[in-house]
């Protein structure tokens, strides 16, 4: 991608993830470069950067992965169309394991276009696979084809991250997502301290409701952000393979995903903890330690309302968050959905496919972010009027999840028609 493909990405979690890519591949290329030149390899057979990056995309982006047939995953892992044919339980492979999956190159093949295998009118018409009897590459229509029609087949669950870093290019979301994934998400970069120090206000001049420091003096005491962040570095261990810098936490959500977003309100209600609501929920021995050495992580030891002030006030910092996220992007949702729906830039410039596919992928983080903004409003709406009701209170944990569980993303205008009324008795 040209650098001006690249801008289109400015501030999303994809285009950081490129950079990334770019930057390793780049590195293992100099590497291997020196490591040629250090065997005095004849010039001929030392690659150059181009011509590794070129060599390294295609093995990446066009190759197909194939179980062997000695692997044990053969029929578990491609049950619908990467072992045709059929053999009786005599004839059944030698198994072994997914470690022995092959990449394979299939020139004219690795050209049919992807479409999702389930999606109405849209499906694909062909699949693809080894066939069981010879090990020949298979593919095969799936339903009726005109001549001159478009050949398909499905290259997966792809989400549409997925799809544009991976192969360039950012699919429709296919009329039902039977995939565990979401197709569309953000991925927030949680750190300990910035988020001990954030306030309610929010940035970029939105303003909270309620204004006032999420963190009272008692509760920035010592004594309670060093537990805080004891407890939150108790699962460090299992981040530091990623490469994360110490005390962040990378948190992949998307619209409707109840796990992500419970584990999102842990982590906040832990940061908005006075130190009687830590005493509370982690117990403390004589020595001023937990009493139990094995509490759940972070993301999991506040999954429920445990106050009202401590959900207040984690509901105003998820705002916070969301305005800190949303500050990394140059433009607003509205100027990307212009920009696509005209396709052309502010200076009359045709915006280029890659250009097109950026745009898709900005607009569905922030449309997450913006569904991440509305729970936070609606909830902190819903609070206000049930604050003196004991059935308000009552129904809260499931209003929550109602909201977690919404499958179409919630908008900032749905605040102000929400009626909270309409769920306290």
């Amino acid at each position: 991608w040209s650098k001006e493909d690249m801008d289109s990405l400015a501030g999303s979690h994809v285009g950081r993830a490129a950079i990334k890519r770019n930057v390793k591949c780049s590195q293992y290329a100099r590497n291997l470069i020196k490591a040629c030149e250090a065997c005095e390899l004849d010039s001929a057979c030392t690659p150059t950067p181009e011509l590794w990056r070129w060599a390294n995309t295609l093995a990446k982006s066009r190759t197909f992965t194939v179980p062997n047939f000695n692997s044990k995953q053969f029929d578990e892992e491609f049950p619908w169309g990467c072992c045709l044919g059929e053999y009786t339980d005599d004839e059944e492979p030698d198994f072994g394991g997914p470690e022995d999956d092959l990449l394979i190159m299939v020139p004219l093949a690795d050209m049919v276009n992807h479409r999702y295998a389930y999606d109405g009118d849209e499906s694909a018409t062909c699949e693809w696979g080894l066939q069981r009897d010879s090990g020949d590459f298979v593919i095969r229509s799936v339903c009726n084809i005109e001549s001159g029609d478009e050949l398909s087949m499905s290259y997966g669950s792809l989400t549409s991250p997925a799809s544009l870093i991976n192969y360039g290019f950012v699919p429709n979301k296919p009329a039902h997502w039977y995939a565990s994934s979401d197709f569309e998400y953000t991925v927030l970069n949680l750190q300990i301290d910035d988020l001990l120090g954030l306030e309610t206000q929010g940035r970029g001049g939105s303003k909270m409701p309620d204004e006032e420091p999420l963190l009272l003096r008692a509760q920035r005491s010592e004594s309670g952000a060093a537990q805080k962040k004891v407890l939150w570095m108790r699962d460090e261990r299992d981040f530091t393979k990623f490469g994360w810098a110490t005390g962040a936490r990378e948190l992949r959500i998307g619209v409707g995903n109840v796990g992500s977003g419970t584990t999102l309100l842990s982590l906040l209600r832990l940061i908005v903890m006075t130190p009687m609501e830590l005493e509370g929920v982690v117990g403390e021995d004589d020595e001023g330690g937990t009493e139990d050495d094995e509490l759940e992580p972070a993301g999991g030891l506040v999954r429920d309302p445990i106050s009202l002030r401590n959900e207040v006030s984690a509901m105003k910092l998820l705002h916070a968050v969301v305005d800190q996220h949303l500050e990394k992007f140059p433009n607003s949702l509205e100027f990307d959905l212009a920009l696509i729906a005209t396709g052309t830039l502010q200076d009359g410039t045709e915006i280029s496919e890659n250009q097109l596919n950026g745009l898709r992928i900005v607009v569905g983080e922030k449309r997450v972010l913006e569904h991440l903004k509305a729970i936070s409003l609606m909830a902190l709406k819903y609070l206000d009027a049930a604050k003196s009701s004991f059935n308000g209170g009552l129904y809260y944990p499931v209003f929550l999840e109602t909201l977690l569980q919404a499958p179409s993303g919630l908008k900032t205008e749905d605040v102000s028609m929400f009626d909270p009324s309409d769920f306290i008795d």
